[in-house]
Order: structure tokens, then sequence, then C-alpha cells
């Protein structure tokens, strides 16, 4: 999932996808 695009980088998530 990509929404982690508007909320920011949480940790083990990449901004980018």
């Amino acid at each position: 999932t990509a929404t982690t695009r508007r909320r920011g980088r949480p940790p083990g998530f990449s901004p980018f996808r």
C-alpha cells in the first residue's frame, strides 16, 4: 500500500512505495 506517501514514513515502510 502507498498510504505512507501522505502520512510520512513509518519504521519498516518506504515513502516511495
